[in-house]
Parts: structure tokens; C-alpha cells; sequence
């Protein structure tokens, strides 16, 4: 989190957008070098502001924020991996994550790549709450919609469209061999799941509306 210090490209522009975040007191709008810097979703540079803000300008508070996104992926993924595979699958899902070459590589440079990837982890949490519940509870509703949000605002609509493509090939899974076509690769079922996910998605719309 200390080492190496910020690289002069990705690195810094994204740091000085965060610290004149600040300094204008400007939390809508970015710029950088005094220009409006638009190409971005708001959400990491929110969280450097407000590490800035705490803890000063510098190398180790500009990765905090991402550290602590990197461990609420660890706790996500093994929360993930026990309601799916039981409680050894969920510390194998950390272990894998925590000694892969990924994580270590994209949380040297200042990208929000790993908050995407927690924000995904507990979308699919939620999403696989929600078959599992009869019809889902407004929580697993709530959680799912809030996940999704968050992505969005952290990497623009691939908060969405991963969830929605996730949930398509989940239905196709379950739809398609009821119209007595052969079934497409599925999505790994990480165990059976009794119910008609075909019509659960009607009972979700109707569960979220109430």
C-alpha cells in the first residue's frame, strides 16, 4: 500500500481529479489540472476524496480506498462460495482469490477495476438468494438493486449489463429444455434449486413492486 509510488499516468491524473474533488469542494463534477474531466463514473473518486479528507494527501491514503475494496472482496466471495458450495467451498473461493495474480496487478495501479468486482460478487450473492426464496423478500430485492447501482456508479452500465447477462443465461438454463430444445452451456448450478425459475421473474417484479 506504500510502495511503489504513483505512476504518472493512470495513477496521478486519477489522484489529482480526487484531490481537486476536494479542494473545490466540488463532489459533482470532476476536473483535473482545472479542466472538467468527464469520461469517468464518480464513485472512486468519492472514496479518495474522503480518504484525503481523513487522512491527508498522500501515496498510502490514494490505495486506501482500494484496499478496503480488496478485502470486502475477499469477505464477499467467501460469503459467495458458502451459501453456494457450503462452508468449504467459500474458504477455497478466498483462498483462490487471495493468490491470484489479478488482485495483486490491478490494485498497483488507481483503477476501480476491484470494486467492480465486488459490487458483481454480491449482486450474484443476492441474485442467488432469490431463488431460493419464495417469492424473494424485499432485502434480497433491495440488495440486488443497490449492488447494481453501486457498479454503475463505479464503471458506468457494466454494473448492468454483467448482472442482466448473468440472469439471461440463468433463465435460458432452466427455460430451454422445458421447449424441448437441447440446453445451451449452462451456468455452473452450485447446487439444485427446486422451483419455476421461469416464473419466478414475474414473482420477483411483483415482490420488489409491493
Amino acid at each position: 500500500m506504500f510502495t511503489p509510488p504513483l505512476l504518472d499516468d493512470v495513477d496521478t491524473i486519477h489522484a489529482e481529479a480526487a484531490r481537486e474533488m476536494l479542494l473545490r469542494n466540488d463532489w459533482v463534477t470532476l476536473y483535473t489540472n482545472g479542466l472538467r474531466y468527464l469520461e469517468k463514473a464518480p464513485l472512486m473518486y468519492w472514496s479518495l476524496a474522503g480518504s484525503y479528507k481523513l487522512f491527508g494527501i498522500s501515496d498510502w491514503s490514494t490505495r486506501l480506498p482500494l484496499m478496503l475494496g480488496f478485502l470486502a472482496l475477499v469477505l464477499a466471495t467467501y460469503s459467495l462460495g458458502c451459501y453456494a458450495f457450503g462452508e468449504r467451498g467459500g474458504f477455497y473461493s478466498g483462498l483462490v482469490l487471495v493468490t491470484s495474480i489479478g488482485p495483486y496487478i490491478f490494485t498497483r495501479f488507481l483503477i476501480p477495476d476491484v470494486l467492480v468486482g465486488l459490487w458483481l460478487a454480491i449482486s450474484y450473492y443476492f441474485f442467488l438468494r432469490s431463488l431460493d426464496e419464495d417469492p424473494p423478500s424485499r432485502l434480497t430485492c433491495w440488495g440486488f438493486a443497490a449492488a447494481c447501482a453501486l457498479n454503475v456508479l463505479t464503471k458506468g452500465l457494466i454494473g448492468l449489463v454483467f448482472p442482466i447477462a448473468t440472469i439471461r443465461a440463468r433463465w435460458f438454463s432452466w427455460c430451454w429444455p422445458r421447449r424441448g430444445i437441447s440446453s445451451p452451456p449452462s451456468v455452473i448450478r452450485p447446487r439444485d434449486r427446486h422451483g419455476d425459475f421461469c416464473g419466478s421473474i414475474s414473482s420477483t417484479n411483483t415482490s420488489c413492486g409491493s
